[in-house]
C-alpha cells in the first residue's frame, strides 16, 4: 500500500470523531432533530445548495447518488472541508452574537469501470448547540429559581454511493448510509432554601444508529452546444427506535430515572432538478425539494412539523479555457447561487423560514487538477414576532478538492 492510501485511510478512520465534535449554536435547536445540515458538499455550497441535476466532475456532488457516473474514469477526488460563521441573535429587546467553527465533511471518489462509479464520506445530517437561561417561580412560595436548558451533538451520515450508466444519457445511483451520533440534552435548576442553593440536574442521553437508503436518476440530452439535464431523488420513510439514558443528579447523588427507547423518524422526501450546461464554461441548475417531516410528533402544544420545502438556484462560470497559460483570474470558477426554505418547525404558528445568498470562487491549483473551494453564505432563519428570535448569520466554507490520477496506466521504456 503506497503513503498516499495510507494517509487516506488515517484520515478516513479519525475523521468520524471530528464530524461528531462539530459545534452549532441555536436556541431552536432545542425542537427536533435541530439544524438540519443538507445543503450539499465542495461547489453544492455556493450555489445554493443545488446539484440535483449536476454531475461529480472536479468536485463531488452527493445531492443526487447518480451524479458520481461523471467522474472521470482516470480520477480519484478526495475532498475535505471547514466552516466558520458568525450568527447575530434578535428579538425586540436585544441581539447577540455567536461564532461558531469546525469540520464539515469528508468525502472520496473514483470509478470502478467506465458504467460504476461510487463514492464514500461522512457527513453531518443535523446539529445541536444551545444553552438557554429562564427563571420559574417555587410553588406555594414567592421567590424564583433559575432554569438552565442545555443540548449538544448531533446526527452524522456515513455514506456509500454508487452510480450506474444505463445509456449514454441515463444514470441511476442509490446511497447505502449509515446514520449514528450522540445527542445530550438536559436541563439544571438552582432552588435557593434558607441562604442554601439546591441544585437538580437531569441529563437525557440519545444513542442513534440506523441504516438508511435514498435513491437518484440523472437524464441528460444535447441537441445542439448545450447540455441539459433532468435529475430526481427520492427517499423513503424510515422509523426506527433509539435508546436513551436519563439520569437525575442530586446532592452528590446519581438516580437512573429511565433506560429504554423512543420513536425516531426521518421522513419520506422528493427532488427534482434541472439544469443546463455548456461544455466546461457553465453551468446553471434549479432545484426542488420536500420533505414530510408532518409526520413527526414534536409532543408541544405550541411547536408542530409541516412537510419542509426547499428552492435553490445556482450558477458556475468559468471565463478560461481551462488551461494552465490562461492568466489567473480567467482560470476561476466564478459562482453563486440562492435558496429560500419553508422549515419543518412552526412555533406559535410562526413558520420558522430560511433564506440565503452565496457567492463563491473555485481556485485550480497550478500544476494539477486540485482546486481550493471558497463560498460566503449571507443567511436568516426565524422571526422576532410574538417574542421569537430572528437569527442572521455570515458563513464561510473552504474546501479542498483533490484530483489525482490514480488509475492511470503508466509506460516505462
Amino acid at each position: 500500500m503506497n503513503m498516499k492510501s495510507n494517509i487516506l485511510l488515517l484520515i478516513f478512520f479519525i475523521f468520524p470523531a471530528l464530524v461528531m465534535a462539530q459545534i452549532t449554536s441555536s436556541p431552536y435547536t432545542i425542537y427536533g432533530f435541530g439544524k438540519m445540515e443538507n445543503k450539499g458538499i465542495s461547489v453544492n455550497q455556493a450555489l445554493g445548495g443545488t446539484g440535483i441535476a449536476l454531475q461529480s466532475k472536479n468536485s463531488l456532488n452527493n445531492l443526487n447518488p447518480a451524479s458520481y457516473s461523471g467522474i472521470d474514469s482516470l480520477s480519484f477526488l478526495f475532498e475535505f472541508g471547514v466552516f466558520g460563521q458568525r450568527t447575530y441573535y434578535s428579538n425586540f429587546e436585544k441581539t447577540q452574537k455567536k461564532f461558531d467553527a469546525g469540520f464539515n465533511y469528508l468525502a472520496i471518489g473514483f470509478r470502478f469501470n467506465k458504467w460504476w462509479a461510487a463514492s464514500l464520506g461522512v457527513t453531518p445530517y443535523s446539529s445541536i448547540g444551545y444553552t438557554i437561561n429562564s427563571t420559574s417561580q417555587v410553588v406555594g412560595e414567592q421567590s424564583d429559581y433559575l432554569k438552565v436548558y442545555k443540548g449538544s451533538g448531533g446526527l452524522n451520515q456515513f455514506y456509500f454511493g454508487n452510480a450506474f450508466r444505463l445509456t449514454k444519457n441515463i444514470s441511476v445511483g442509490v446511497n447505502a448510509s449509515y446514520f449514528f451520533g450522540v445527542i445530550q440534552q438536559g436541563e439544571i435548576s438552582y432552588i435557593t432554601q434558607s441562604q442554601n442553593t439546591i441544585t437538580y440536574d437531569i441529563e437525557k442521553t440519545k444513542n442513534i444508529h440506523h441504516f438508511y437508503f435514498d435513491y437518484g436518476l440523472q437524464y441528460a440530452i444535447q441537441p445542439g452546444n448545450l447540455r441539459y439535464v433532468l435529475g430526481l431523488t427520492y427517499g423513503n420513510k424510515m422509523e426506527w427506535n433509539s435508546s436513551y439514558n436519563e439520569n437525575l443528579y442530586y446532592k452528590g447523588d446519581t438516580v437512573n430515572i429511565t433506560n429504554k427507547t423512543e420513536p425516531f423518524l426521518l421522513p419520506e422526501k422528493y427532488g427534482v432538478g434541472l439544469a443546463v450546461e455548456k461544455a466546461n464554461k457553465l453551468r446553471i441548475g434549479l432545484d426542488y425539494s420536500l420533505n414530510k417531516w408532518s409526520e413527526l410528533n414534536l409532543a408541544i402544544p405550541s411547536v408542530k412539523s409541516e412537510d419542509s420545502r426547499r428552492l435553490s438556484i445556482g450558477g458556475e462560470y468559468t471565463p478560461g479555457t481551462g488551461r494552465g497559460n490562461d492568466a489567473f483570474l480567467k482560470r476561476l470558477y466564478y459562482r453563486i447561487g440562492a435558496s429560500y426554505e419553508k422549515s419543518y418547525l412552526v412555533i406559535d404558528n410562526e413558520p420558522m423560514n430560511s433564506a440565503t445568498f452565496d457567492i463563491g470562487v473555485g481556485i485550480p491549483l497550478r500544476g494539477s487538477l486540485s482546486m481550493m473551494n471558497i463560498s460566503v453564505e449571507y443567511g436568516d432563519f426565524g422571526t422576532s414576532n410574538h417574542g421569537l428570535i430572528k437569527e442572521n448569520y455570515w458563513l464561510i466554507n473552504i474546501n479542498a478538492s483533490l484530483h489525482d490520477l490514480w488509475f492511470m496506466k503508466r509506460k516505462f521504456n
